[in-house]
This record gives structure tokens, C-alpha cells and sequence, in this order.
């Protein structure tokens, strides 16, 4: 008996991934946005992760630069009423982010298969030296109306 392993990219053609929403096949981009990174936001942070209250800022406070307006106006216009689901995240760190600096943070979202997607947020800092790529991925599903 011989046993043939076909990978999932064996069986079936390359196509390349479609956002689920809009239709449109590779990256969009988003933009860049300002995110500063305030002593006070990082402490807040830091005690809600239950560590002490000094110290470096956390990697994982990247992420909050998802919930700034502007990021989320973005991701609105293009996801509609979908509803992204967080599944995954991953740093790429360079330099850790500074309370009390300022960061321009470029936006991509690439859809990936089916209704999921990464956004890559890669910060650079004043200097334009990229400290950190942060990349999400989510699921998109249909918002449920409450009974």
C-alpha cells in the first residue's frame, strides 16, 4: 500500500484570496495613522495585565491602535455591518514601543481565505524607523440581531 499526501494547494487551483466584503483581490490599504503612546495609557494598561503599574510598555499595546477612531471609521466604510472576530496575532519587534512617543502607523488589510483577514499595523517612530509590525487576523461574520 502506498499511501499519496496532497496538500490543500495540490487539490485545488491557486486563486488569489478576495476580500469577502468588497470583492477586490490583494491588500487594502487603510492609511497611516498618528497613535501616541501616553505614560498614563500605559500604566492603565499594565495594571489591567496585572503587572506592576512601571515599566516597559507591554507588546501587546499595539493592539490598541485598533480601537483609535480613525483606524475604526476606516475599517467600518470597508467591512460594513460584517463584524470582525479577533483569531490570531503576531509582533515583528524591532524596537519597543516609548510612553511619552508618538508613532505613525501604516494600515494594510489582505484578505486571506474565505471570510478571513489580516491587518498588518506596522509602527514607525519619528524618525521613520519601523519599531513593530503588529498583524491581526479576524473572521468576518453577519451580526446577529438581538430577541
Amino acid at each position: 500500500v502506498k499511501f499519496i499526501c496532497l496538500r490543500r494547494h495540490q487539490c485545488q487551483p491557486h486563486r488569489e484570496a478576495h476580500c469577502p466584503v468588497t470583492g477586490r483581490a490583494g491588500p487594502i490599504t487603510l492609511g497611516s495613522f498618528d497613535f501616541q503612546v501616553t505614560g498614563e495609557a500605559v500604566k492603565t494598561y499594565r495594571h489591567v495585565l496585572g503587572f506592576d503599574e512601571e515599566g516597559e510598555v507591554p507588546v501587546t499595546y499595539a493592539t490598541l491602535v485598533l480601537t483609535e477612531p480613525a483606524v475604526l471609521k476606516d475599517l467600518q466604510a470597508i467591512l460594513g455591518a460584517q463584524v470582525p472576530v479577533h483569531i490570531a496575532q503576531a509582533f515583528e519587534v524591532m524596537e519597543a514601543l516609548k510612553a511619552g512617543q508618538g508613532y505613525k502607523v501604516a494600515m494594510v488589510l489582505e484578505p486571506m481565505r474565505d471570510e478571513h483577514m489580516r491587518l498588518t499595523g506596522t509602527f514607525t517612530d519619528p524618525s521613520g524607523d519601523v519599531c513593530i509590525v503588529m498583524r491581526s487576523e479576524f473572521l468576518l461574520v453577519q451580526p446577529v440581531a438581538p430577541t
